[in-house]
């Protein structure tokens, strides 16, 4: 830092040069130093260290005007005629602490000189912007058009003070220009209060024009104060089973009808429509559910006169105990009867797939009907025919049995006769003393026993007990062993007895039978034929063919027969 008063005055050479080189540090630092130069001259730059400024004197030579500051920022200056920045330049703005900054600049090309003339006052409303009158001149309006920000917002204000319903409106409409030069009004939307108190409630309205109606649109849909959706016409209706719904559609002939449409690729699931139920208090809130808790329900209601009345009804529930991805559901059908004012559980299928029919449990004690997923089919009835089979046109079959995917049987009907085709009369029966099970061949001849079958508290007043027949031309004969039966989980020792019809008998080694023979037991579980044409008490059956179905490891084998043990 260096400061002269530039007058070099006559001296001895080495303290002239000093002099000069004291100048010269002063013209180099720009005379800076925390203090004014003594000498001063009109417009002479000066440092100041103190107020970290470089300033000029001015032309009177009698002040200081600051040019710039030290770190190259420009104070706050009051300029006359114009400041042109060049070259594309910035006119920057600094934020508080001067580490960012906001800029202006111009286009890279500008046709032709442009200047903006500012309004004299600020806008009279607030949300209004500066517009030009395409001459320059910025003044304040209303926005129109579109708005870009991070959040923009625009306010429309009814300054009436009002409580009507309806009242208190603000409405954008939309106009457009028809092919003939019309302006014509295509659509509107309006906010307004609803209801009558003095309170903050709103609804909106969106309205259209059909074709037909002028300035004046019609409505078309309409979200009240309390969210509730309508489209068509807006009144509530009246329901009997107090049910507000917050969707109504509402409108005349087929546009009274919702339609929802799904694009999808092939095999796509289709129109999609989900009803859902938490016991939260929001649609995030996955507060499970419970057995019995609802779904979803789809009414049908019609009009009695007074209000409308539910007629039939759908319903999902929880059908068991829900968990993590785990929720056991039934659907339930109901209709109203005749004189009744609420509707009744006709059908359900439950959560395992089964059909009930006037029943809601899976229990053939109850009386109704059930069409199990397994196959299974129940009818139950108090005190008539639980099931029947008409056929209308010609005789045939009534009901026809298919095992493994082939018909072998059936009940038909000719004129008045009923006959049971392709099967014989059984029987239940166990061994003596209710034995575990042992092998009996098919076909084996069975004797009655004295003793009457057991299944716990179970009454049983007809079904005896039977052993194999060890008694040649045994009169107690009961028929011939079918199998054992695997449909029962709990009396497992039961088995089939084989008593009257078509059916196989067994023949022992070396025992011949023709076609015609009656056939009486051998004594060793096996049938012989008798020495007569007799029907006697001893009779089992009747050999129907010698065809051999099945021939056992002991060389018996089983004929086709029609049986007589009864």
């Amino acid at each position: 830092m260096a400061q002269h008063d530039y007058d070099i005055a006559n001296q001895s050479g080495a303290a002239f040069r000093s002099d000069l080189n004291n100048a010269l540090d002063a013209i180099v630092t720009t005379n800076s130093g925390s203090t004014e130069p003594a000498t001063t001259f009109a417009f002479q730059f000066w440092a100041d260290t103190n107020a970290n400024q470089l300033k000029m004197r001015n032309a009177a030579n009698d002040g200081w005007i600051v040019i710039l500051e030290t770190d190259g920022e420009v104070p706050a200056k009051t300029f006359t005629g114009d400041i042109t920045l060049n070259a594309q330049s910035d006119l920057r703005f600094a934020d508080s602490d001067s580490s960012n900054w906001v800029a202006f600049q111009s286009p890279a090309t500008v046709s032709s000189n442009v200047t903006w003339t500012l309004p004299d006052a600020d806008a009279t409303t607030s949300g209004q912007a500066l517009v030009s009158d395409a001459s320059g001149t910025l003044s304040w309006a209303a926005v129109s058009g579109d708005i870009s920000d991070t959040a923009p917002e625009r306010t429309f204000t009814n300054t009436t003070e009002e409580d009507t319903d309806g009242g208190r409106e603000n409405k954008i409409t939309f106009k457009g220009e028809q092919s003939g030069g019309e302006v014509s009004t295509l659509a509107q939307i309006e906010a307004s209060h609803d209801g009558t108190s003095d309170d903050e409630k709103g609804k909106i309205i969106f309205r259209t024009n059909d074709g037909s109606d002028g300035s004046s649109p019609t409505s078309r849909v309409e979200i009240d104060s309390q969210g509730k959706f309508f489209i068509g016409d807006f009144g509530e209706p009246s329901n009997k089973n107090s049910v507000t719904p917050s969707f109504i559609l509402s409108a005349n002939g087929v546009s009274g009808a919702a339609q929802i449409t799904r694009h999808t690729t092939v095999g796509g699931g289709g129109g999609l429509l989900e009803l859902s139920s938490t016991r939260g208090t929001s649609n995030t809130d996955y507060t499970v559910l419970q057995s019995g808790d609802g779904i979803g329900t789809i009414d049908f209601l019609g009009a009695d006169g007074d209000e409308f009345v539910v007629a039939a009804a759908i319903q999902a529930q929880v059908d068991g105990t829900p968990g993590a991805d785990d929720m056991p559901g039934r659907l339930m059908f109901h209709t109203t009867a005749d004189g009744a004012s609420s509707p009744t559980e006709r059908m359900r299928i439950d959560s395992s797939g089964n059909a009930l029919v006037a029943k809601t449990s899976d229990n053939y004690q109850v009386a109704g009907f059930q069409a199990n997923s397994d196959g299974l089919t129940m009818a139950t009835r108090s005190g008539a025919a639980p099931f029947l089979a008409n056929r209308l046109s010609n005789d045939g079959n009534l009901i026809e049995f298919y095992q493994a995917s082939s018909l072998e049987g059936g009940i038909s009907v000719s004129g008045s006769t009923v006959s049971y085709v392709g099967g014989h009369l059984a029987r239940w029966s166990q061994l003596a003393s209710g034995a575990d099970r042992t092998e009996i061949l098919r076909g084996s001849v069975l004797s009655n026993l004295d003793e009457m079958c057991e299944w716990g508290e179970e009454e049983n007043e007809q079904l005896n007990r039977m052993k194999v027949s060890d008694v040649e031309g045994d009169r107690n004969v009961s028929g011939v062993f079918q199998s054992w039966d695997d449909d029962d989980d709990t009396y497992t020792n039961d088995f089939y007895c084989a008593m009257t019809g078509d059916f196989v008998i067994r023949i022992a080694q070396g025992t011949t039978v023709a076609r015609g023979d009656l056939l009486m037991s051998a004594g060793d579980g096996t049938a012989k034929p008798q020495d007569d044409d007799i029907v006697r008490a001893k009779t089992i059956a009747k050999v129907t063919s010698t065809t051999v179905s099945t021939t056992y490891d002991d060389g018996s084998y089983c004929v086709p027969c029609v049986l007589m043990a009864c």
